[in-house]
């Protein structure tokens, strides 16, 4: 028969009955069993047939099954009985078989070979009998009994339900994922789908980035007689004014840089204050180094004239894009040895003197 439907009134008229047992364990079959071979326990329905025992007899619990189209129910707990094996490990099977002639699903047992290491094979005949796996049953020649789950759990046919059970890869699931990415390393949002849900670190990211505005904010540094050669003499900010950095942005106080730690555009501002305690035109240079050798900017300020305690300063900001792990430091040079010019320490009212700051845009 090329076209068939079930199910209707009557014995006659169209696909009408009369139909078999056969007929609705087939129905049965291609609506609720994913895989005939193995698909049964109804999970979360009484004991679940799950089993238990250390000698004979196991134990096997209330619950219910689908064993190739045929329902099956157990409302009390079943009583397995084992034979000890005299010279090796032997490996038999809790199954449960379906048996077309005596049309009876039941509990039974398969016994295996001793040493052999494998357990009996279900038999799996349409018309015959069909059985599935529940336990392997693993009995030393001590009568010492080892349970293992072999049990399937019954879903829709041709489609996927997360269970306990079959989370993980290769579950075709993506359980155990948010948007493909494992939960342990995601690092972005979810992608662009209305169904994608992004992880808590995800999320937590978004919400620094676009609305905190992560920004670490040092200040505090006094240097006497700064460095004329190179780049001059690092500068060391002993202060937090403010610390929002989150996971984007971080302090690192033994090299004494700001680093991102999240790639993308940042704005990176340096204000500088220095007294010249006599002398004439003096001048401070303040440079801006990415990762120790680029310069991001500068800053060159001088007095006009001489005199003691003339004070000079400056401010930079400058836009710079950076990778994960780049990291900004800030360098202060005077034009010639033995000047008596200061970088003065800034206070906590007045933090912008002599302040590094990193800003995520």
């Amino acid at each position: 028969m090329a076209e068939n439907s079930l199910f209707w009134d009557g014995t006659s008229t169209g696909d009408a009955g009369p139909y078999s047992g056969d007929n609705f364990s087939d129905f049965i079959r291609k609506v609720f069993i994913n895989d005939r071979t193995q698909q049964g326990v109804i999970e979360g329905y009484l004991g679940e047939l799950a089993s238990s025992g250390v000698t004979s007899p196991i134990t096997v619990s209330t619950g219910a099954a689908m064993v190739d189209g045929k329902f099956y129910e157990n409302d009390s707990n079943r009583f397995l009985s084992f034979t000890t094996p005299s010279s090796n490990t032997r490996i038999d099977r809790i199954i449960l078989r379906k048996d077309f002639s005596a049309q009876t699903v039941r509990l039974t047992t398969l016994t295996g070979t001793e040493g052999s290491g494998t357990p009996p094979t279900v038999t799996q005949t349409d018309g015959t009998t069909w059985e599935i796996p529940i336990y392997q049953v693993s009995i030393t020649t001590g009568g010492i009994i080892t349970l293992i789950d072999e049990r399937s759990f019954l879903y829709t046919a041709n489609s996927s339900v997360w269970r306990a059970d079959n989370d993980g890869p290769g579950s075709g699931l993506d359980a155990d994922t948010l948007d493909g990415a494992q939960l342990s390393t995601d690092q972005t949002m979810a992608g662009d789908s209305d169904f994608a849900v992004p992880t808590e670190k995800a999320t937590k990211r978004f919400v620094e980035e676009k609305y905190v505005r992560p920004q670490i904010w040092r200040y505090n540094t006094s240097i006497t007689y700064p460095g004329t050669s190179g780049y001059g003499t690092r500068m060391s900010f002993n202060s937090t004014y403010r610390n929002d950095g989150g996971s984007i942005i971080s302090w690192n106080g033994t090299n004494e840089y700001l680093q991102a730690q999240v790639e993308g555009l940042y704005l990176a501002s340096i204000n500088i204050r220095a007294y010249n305690d006599s002398g004439f035109d003096k001048r401070i240079i303040v440079t801006l180094l990415k990762n120790g050798t680029d310069v991001v900017g500068e800053i060159d300020v001088q007095t006009i004239g001489g005199g003691s305690s003339v004070t000079i300063s400056g401010q930079l900001s400058v836009p710079v894009y950076l990778a994960a792990s780049d990291y900004l430091q800030a360098y202060v040079k005077q034009n010639a040895s033995g000047d008596f010019t200061r970088v003065a320490a800034a206070t906590s009212t007045e933090p912008a003197y002599n302040s590094f700051s990193l800003t995520r845009l």
